[in-house]
């Protein structure tokens, strides 16, 4: 759609108006059919796509097959009529994709009086000319975001020099971390990072010089825009085929079809505990489970570790036998690293390491290890951040030495295997803060994507099962990759239902152009 306007010499709208530009914006799509349509059989559908101008097609594409007794044909706008023409334009639009089904007089006609009746500005041209614009009020989203403010504790300086810290924010189940300056406020915004919905996040205020004591995290609440009125849907007939043939197939078959299966009692008398396939859990020298741990009383993966035997933390170095440490997430070597100090990360009110009371004055272990050994602390030692992790979010830790380290490239030293829980573990263990410093939020996130079922029938015994196969859609799959060559070969199986089926592939290539095809399926 574009739109053209004429203006004077002052920037003043005389005329505008709306005009479609058509051009080659579709791809030529062919779709070849190799196997059967009898009942529960393999069918193989090869496709292929080519640019206007003959190359191939690359890209993402979705195909759907349904069943075309069951599914009407959409009447709400393909890709092409929405791309292009409902997109640009206020309102509801009638079977949109009746403009384009040819290029005939009436057509064109239609088309046009649409454009002159539906036409809308997307933007005020004269005003933008004129410098008549209002700037956004909020900036682009790259992705999620966590918000809010910090409040220090005490009755003096509450919000004085607020701005010395740091808003640090770890995600556990995905071994991520942030972080984000906070203003003279208080307020802080972390960015840019994008995970699935339920992701807990732990956030916490910091320093250089340490973590900031007796202070709360509020994090803002999501904000969504109002739903708007949605398009409007064409009204289902009564006696439509999908009804009438649902009707009967609950009358001949009851409640039991593909889409609710009742299942065989099921008595569980006995968990057998199964051994750990994993090769950092089979290869390991020692193993804490974790009742261990929980005996071991440590809080910190960081004071867990300085228990192990062999283990050593001196002038600010822990180092295993007089070698390196290297740490592990979940079987991936962790390389994620944040500044360590003997004044800094283990000081009074803190959740990281162990603190000892020495008369009046609250000293570190690594303060303790310093006066014991007579060492300057390494003001540039960098550790991973996992040593920073309350045990609360841990389920194992391992300890890997000697030859079996060779597997993952590590060749001296040692290696300290942290496993942490999963699922519903993890998610209680974060729910809990550990100190009122300690934020714990879990912003709306997208939708972590799931497979499209559908039943295979590769054996003699699965096409013989007496369940009945009356699907509506027998394949769909938003994601089919077109390959260099333009070309993708995708395998369903029937259903029980009159072979009549309806395949439609959708999608943009890497070049921009349309592809849209439409192609009915029945025995010959």
């Amino acid at each position: 759609v574009l739109q053209i306007l004429l203006l004077d010499k002052a920037g003043n709208a005389l005329s505008e108006r709306l005009v479609f530009n058509r051009g080659e914006e579709l791809a030529t799509t062919d779709m070849q059919v190799r196997g059967s349509l009898k009942q529960r059989t393999k069918v193989t559908l090869a496709v292929t796509a080519t640019d206007p101008d003959g190359r191939p097609a690359a890209g993402d594409f979705s195909i759907a097959v349904t069943d075309r007794a069951a599914v009407p044909s959409a009447t709400s706008g393909s890709i092409y009529s929405t791309l292009l023409l409902t997109s640009e334009l206020r309102g509801t639009i009638e079977t949109p994709d009746w403009y384009f089904e040819g290029q005939d007089a009436a057509r064109v006609a239609a088309l046009d009086a649409l454009l002159l009746t539906q036409g809308w500005r997307r933007y005020d041209v004269p005003a933008a000319v004129r410098g008549e614009y209002a700037t956004p009020a909020y900036p682009l989203e790259v992705g999620q975001e966590i918000a809010g403010r910090i409040n220090k504790g005490g009755l003096w300086n509450r919000r004085k020099k607020l701005d010395r810290y740091e808003m640090r924010m770890i995600v556990p189940r995905w071994h991520y971390s942030l972080q984000a300056p906070i203003d003279k406020e208080g307020r802080f915004a972390l960015n840019g990072f994008d995970f699935p919905d339920s992701t807990l996040y732990v956030l916490r205020p910091a320093a250089a010089k340490g973590l900031l004591p007796e202070a709360t995290v509020k994090v803002a609440r999501d904000s969504f825009p109002e739903v708007g009125t949605l398009p409007r849907v064409p009204e289902t007939d009564a006696a439509s085929p999908y009804l009438a043939q649902a009707r009967h197939y609950i009358e001949q078959r009851g409640q039991t079809d593909m889409r609710n299966i009742l299942i065989d009692t099921v008595y569980v008398t006995h968990h057998k505990r199964l051994e750990s396939t994993r090769p950092e859990h089979r290869l390991a020298a020692h193993t804490w489970d974790m009742q261990q741990i929980k005996e071991m009383g440590a809080y910190s993966i960081m004071e867990f570790v300085q228990r192990m035997p062999g283990m050593n933390f001196i002038g600010g170095r822990l180092s295993y036998h007089g070698a390196n440490v290297s740490f592990m997430i979940d079987g991936v070597l962790d390389n994620t690293t944040t500044p360590h100090s003997a004044d800094a990360d283990f000081q009074a009110g803190s959740t990281i390491g162990q603190l000892i009371v020495t008369g009046t004055k609250k000293k570190s272990m690594t303060e303790i290890a310093l006066e014991r050994g007579g060492l300057e602390p390494d003001k540039n030692l960098t550790m991973p951040i996992c040593t920073t992790w309350p045990m609360e979010w841990i389920s194992r830790i391992d300890l890997i030495a000697g030859g079996n380290m060779f597997l993952w490239g590590v060749f001296d030293g040692a290696i300290v295997s942290i496993t942490t829980k999963t699922g519903d573990e993890l998610d209680q263990a974060l729910a809990v803060a550990p100190a009122i410093d300690v934020s714990i939020a879990s912003p709306l996130g997208y939708q972590t994507p799931a497979e499209f079922y559908a039943p295979a029938y590769a054996t003699e015994k699965a096409r013989r099962s007496m369940a009945p196969d009356y699907r509506t859609t027998l394949y769909w799959n938003p994601t089919v990759k077109l390959d260099d060559t333009g070309q993708a070969i995708v395998e369903f199986y029937t259903s029980d239902a009159p072979a009549d089926y309806d395949i439609s592939i959708e999608g943009v290539t890497q070049t921009g152009k349309i592809v849209q095809r439409r192609q009915r399926l029945r025995p010959e």
